[in-house]
């Protein structure tokens, strides 16, 4: 299977069953499962933790043949981080462009090459059903409240944050739900951010009106359609470019003009392969230097950070959304040459400098 869709509900999911003309199948673990060729849908259930799981049990049953994984479903719109009316969002189709786990506060950063059409959004993804009106809500992550009035263990980047967080809300809606960051950190075990896709519709407010079975699965049959050309398109993608040995290489004259073609020129495509490969060098130096390729780059940085293999994999992920986004991640890399932090002494603190690096690059 290519494609692997996850839904939590089955009113979510059923719309498009009937669109992409899926059949039954021989569930798993209690996961209901439909296919069709290339395509495997299976529904997931509710919560962080089933969706964790569920994730897992799909990709481990998929193998190495997956080439992407779409995560379709509803979420609320919250009305805390904005005052604009959920009744204008309600029913549309958005990608997630940017997913916080409100429990831990981690985001995580979807690789947006795939060019949907879609309007993009950022999702919240807690552990329980959110209510807009919640008291909790104003201790959630990113919160609309300033960074002065609530207590702050870490000052100045609390302010940077909470500017950041609220210059990305003046130009998307910011959406709710229960699976996305689980489903994201249980995805990346298995694939690479950009092989990850996040599609969410507006079913509530969070105001507390109970979203009915019925509601549910009229919502999801007005955004099947958008979905289901999604992923025949990507089924096309895919089946134009079968020899292609990674989805982040588009070979040079093999662009077709299809809107699922990636969104990046072949040339800077190769280069984010190149830097993402695999690593096995052991030499270390005092700095980057400007002949090196991308590769010695990293392999140089994977030594000099004494990384674990999911360090590696960790580190991969950061520099490929600094390329993507025209992050200048070498300048923030040698910062901490400068100030003597890299080579690191010892794997401990090469954790402590890859998070120093992440917080550059993401935040």
């Amino acid at each position: 299977m290519k494609i692997l869709i996850l839904c939590a509900l089955y009113q979510e999911a059923a719309p498009l069953i009937r669109k992409l003309e899926l059949k039954k199948a021989d569930g798993r673990h209690g996961i209901d499962i439909y296919i069709k060729d290339d395509v495997m849908l299976g529904i997931i259930g509710t919560g962080p933790v089933r969706a964790a799981a569920g994730t897992a049990v799909l990709l481990e049953r998929i193998g190495s043949d997956s080439q992407i994984l779409i995560s379709y479903g509803s979420s609320a719109f919250l009305r805390e981080f904005q005052p604009d009316s959920a009744s204008s969002y309600t029913g549309v189709l958005f990608q997630l462009n940017k997913i916080t786990n409100a429990d831990s506060d981690r985001t995580f950063y979807p690789d947006m090459i795939w060019n949907t059409g879609l309007p993009e959004a950022e999702g919240f993804t807690g552990s329980r059903i959110m209510y807009s009106t919640d008291p909790g809500m104003q201790n959630m992550p990113g919160s609309a409240r300033t960074a002065s009035e609530r207590p702050s263990e870490t000052g100045t980047a609390d302010v940077r944050a909470d500017t950041q967080r609220a210059a990305v809300r003046q130009n998307s809606p910011i959406l709710y739900d229960m699976e996305s960051a689980a489903i994201y950190q249980a995805g990346a075990m298995f694939l690479r951010p950009d092989q990850m896709m996040f599609l969410r519709f507006v079913s509530d407010d969070g105001s507390g009106e109970k979203v009915t079975p019925k509601l549910l699965e009229e919502l999801s049959t007005g955004c099947a359609g958008e979905a289901a050309q999604i992923v025949r398109g990507l089924e096309e993608n895919f089946s134009r470019k079968e020899h292609q040995s990674s989805i982040l290489c588009n070979e040079p004259g093999t662009s077709h003009g299809s809107k699922f073609d990636k969104t990046k020129p072949p040339a800077e495509s190769e280069q984010l392969q190149q830097t993402c490969g695999d690593f096995n060098g052991q030499e270390c130096r005092a700095s980057l230097r400007d002949d090196d390729s991308p590769q010695d780059e990293l392999r140089h940085l994977v030594s000099d950070l004494h990384c674990s293999k999911t360090m590696e994999l960790e580190l991969q992920q950061y520099l490929r959304y600094a390329q993507l986004a025209g992050i200048d991640w070498r300048s923030v890399v040698d910062s901490f040459y400068r100030t003597g932090d890299l080579p690191s002494a010892d794997r401990v603190h090469g954790k402590t400098i890859l998070r120093r690096i992440e917080e550059s690059i993401l935040r």
